[in-house]
């Protein structure tokens, strides 16, 4: 609060003897326009043009001072009056310009300016009429929310956005007409007011806040603006990602196009069935296939290029891994119920012999728990299948293992080798390569290649001594309670070995036994028919017939297989020809 005194020999307003009256706050600061006005109150102003567009018009006001003309750029008549008006009262200060006066001086505003003075305390503040050229003024003085002289009274807002010439209200009124803005407070004292403008755009309201409803009503409408870009750049940003979908299943669609004119003409369907069903077992059995989807359209495609017999087998396979979930999900039921207090956690995938690929069978020694819990399912199973006989894969079988280190405890995915590995140190610090293999009953390639992913990988969670790449059989190896990872959950892959030229060769070897059954079945349907023929048009005939290449000594291994076999015989006239035996 201000007291007000009277000047002596001046008596109060109020009278004689009445106390003075207290005013509230502090005056309001002059602006250069009311300065000039009370130094030079008849000066007349004139609008030299105008131009620019009708949205954002530029005025040109001219004033004779003292002798001298002075010219000023404003967004409106009232801005460019004052702009003139700066430029005059400018000219009474002794300094070169308004910068060098403010710099002299300290930059240090004062709230009552009087111009004609000489006391150098006088500081004029962006009076320098460069600053103003181009109607920039009134767009600075909106942009900062304050007034022409003196300090702010309130925060400064953010500049608004030039949309190609118009004000943020004209492009959103063009956008989305009919818009209606809500002044929702008005707050601060009378010569400093802040007021709150609303709109409600989409059933989000936005705000804005200035110093009058004009500019709080811009900040609004480019508030809803800025709103709308970022909707509609992350829909751009969505359309570019579906564009890019939409090309890269175009590309899967020529690559499975080009795929199926190749498998058109392979000359080995058969082989390529055989390590096709190979790799889709893998992939089924581990949980690495992409996309079930895309493996059954796969199938799809495959039997309309070489009929249902061909993807038969491969069918069943996803059959069976159908049929495992709902028989795992009734043995987890029956569990429940008989409440078998293992604490594991055991899924099984039931697979069909003859529809899957062969793997070698393999005993290893398990925990007693894990026995335990099989003897479970195989009773389980049994009494739904009987007359079945179940042989459980343990090269197949991944689990879950929690471990505690010192840092925390972790979940590790891992192969049942690895598994039973790890679970070994439950029982001991240090164990020899010796001493897991008996334990464990793993062959010694296999336990080769686990021991080596556990103590050599990535993921060290056995030390070995001595160290190195490879595991030797005098090796020995420690827990590492000191291991570390960011994941809670990890994976720790087994070494893979690389497909060896002897399983590529035992792979095909079984697709030629196979084969054998086709060549035999041809040749004697060839030989009922024609009941006699000669070597060559026999063989001539086989060529036609079969769909895979085969070479003529093969052929004639199986005619004098099926010679042998009384099939056939030789003619006794000509020993070139062959006759069928009913």
């Amino acid at each position: 609060m201000q007291c007000v005194d009277t000047p002596e020999g001046e008596e109060d307003m109020q009278g004689p003897g009445k106390p003075h009256k207290k005013l509230k706050g502090q005056p309001m600061p002059k602006n250069a326009l009311m300065h000039l006005n009370e130094l030079k109150p008849d000066l007349l102003y004139s609008v030299v043009s105008q131009t620019g567009p009708i949205h954002a018009p530029i005025f040109t006001m001219l004033c004779e001072v003292n002798g001298q003309t002075f010219t000023a750029q404003g967004s409106s008549k009232k801005a460019a009056k004052r702009a003139v008006a700066e430029q005059a009262l400018t000219s009474f200060v002794q300094f070169p310009n308004a910068s060098d006066a403010n710099s002299a001086l300290g930059g240090q505003p004062m709230m009552n300016m009087d111009f004609t003075s000489d006391n150098a305390e006088i500081v004029i503040q962006h009076f320098d009429s460069n600053t103003y050229n181009q109607g920039t003024f009134m767009a600075k003085t909106a942009a900062l929310g304050m007034g022409m002289m003196g300090p702010m009274p309130y925060k400064k807002g953010k500049a608004l956005q030039n949309y190609e010439g118009k004000n943020p209200i004209m492009v959103l009124n063009e956008l989305r007409p009919n818009l209606k803005y809500g002044c929702i407070s008005e707050t601060g004292e009378k010569h400093s007011k802040q007021f709150t403008m609303a709109v409600m755009l989409d059933g989000v309201q936005f705000k804005g806040r200035a110093r009058n409803k004009k500019l709080a009503k811009a900040r609004t409408a480019q508030a809803a603006l800025t709103k709308a870009r970022a909707a509609q750049a992350a829909l751009t940003k969505a359309r570019a990602a579906q564009a890019a979908l939409t090309k890269a299943r175009a590309a899967q669609a020529a690559l499975t196009q080009k795929f199926n004119l190749s498998f058109t003409w392979a000359p080995s369907q058969d082989v390529f069935e055989a390590f096709y069903k190979k790799d889709l077992a893998k992939r089924l059995l581990v949980g690495k296939s992409a996309s079930v989807d895309a493996e059954k359209s796969m199938l799809s495609k495959l039997k309309q290029e070489c009929g249902s017999g061909f993807t038969v087998k491969l069918e069943h396979m996803f059959k069976d891994m159908e049929l495992s979930k709902d028989i795992m999900l009734a043995f987890k039921q029956s569990m429940q119920c008989e409440k078998h207090g293992t604490g594991i956690e055991l899924t099984v995938n039931i697979l069909t012999m003859g529809y899957w690929p062969t793997y070698t069978p393999m005993e290893v020694h398990l925990p007693a728990e894990m026995v335990k819990l099989q003897e479970v399912f195989k009773k389980f199973y049994l009494e739904k299948h009987s007359g079945r006989k179940l042989q459980w894969q343990p090269t197949l079988s991944h689990c879950v293992l929690k471990a505690c280190f010192s840092g925390g405890k972790k979940e590790l995915k891992l192969s049942l080798f690895q598994t039973l590995c790890l679970l070994l140190f439950n029982e001991g610090d240090m164990f020899s390569f010796e001493d897991i293999k008996t334990a464990t009953a793993i062959e010694d390639t296999e336990l080769r290649r686990t021991l080596q992913s556990l103590a050599c990988g990535k993921a060290k969670v056995l030390l070995k001594a001595p160290k190195s790449k490879d595991v030797e059989a005098r090796d020995k190896f420690k827990f590492n309670d000191d291991f570390k990872h960011k994941l809670y959950r990890i994976k720790i892959n087994q070494i893979q070995m690389k497909e060896t030229q002897e399983e590529n060769v035992s792979t095909t070897e079984r697709v030629f036994q196979d084969r054998q059954y086709q060549v035999d079945a041809a040749i004697v349907r060839i030989m009922q028919t024609r009941k006699s023929l000669t070597h060559n048009l026999l063989i001539s005939e086989l060529f036609n017939q079969l769909k895979f290449p085969v070479k003529p000594a093969d052929l004639k291994k199986r005619i004098e297989s099926l010679i042998d076999r009384d099939y056939m015989e030789r003619d006794k006239d000509n020993p070139n020809s062959y006759n069928y035996v009913a």
